[in-house]
């Protein structure tokens, strides 16, 4: 007698593309930033707080969407976290300094120093956090 064989079908192994995780993990970053801010001005608009107060408000929504878009990217990914959290964050960053430089007309400020170190730092960790975590299926 003739054995039928079933061939099990594997799916192809997609290895997904890091600058394109990077890419769409920086946008829904930018996303929660947007989400972030709009719950602040909220807030905000029942409360007045003074210029310390807000200045707080954007770098901690800085904060959140570049550690989202590092948890994200590193998640995707599953491996080199940091390295693509990081990356997320340059990302980030880079984006916001070239579209703040084409508004406002220039680059220089004490601002920008300042971006780069919450962009890359929270998407740092969140790219630790991300390829750390583990996934229930």
């Amino acid at each position: 007698m003739m054995k039928h064989r079933t061939h099990i079908r594997r799916r192809a192994s997609l290895k997904p593309n890091p600058v394109l995780l990077i890419i769409l993990a920086g946008v829904i970053g930018y996303m929660v930033i947007f989400a972030v801010i709009t719950i602040f001005s909220a807030i905000s608009s029942k409360v007045t707080p003074d210029d310390g107060v807000m200045s707080v408000f954007t770098a901690l929504a800085l904060f959140i969407g570049a550690y989202v878009g590092g948890y994200i990217s590193a998640k995707n990914r599953h491996k080199n976290g940091l390295l693509m959290g990081v990356c997320c964050g340059l990302f980030m960053f880079l984006v916001i300094l070239i579209v703040g430089a084409l508004i406002s007309g220039h680059s220089k400020g004490f601002g920008a120093p300042v971006k780069f170190i919450i962009t890359v730092t929270a998407g740092g960790i969140g790219g630790l956090i991300g390829v750390n975590s583990t996934t229930f299926r």
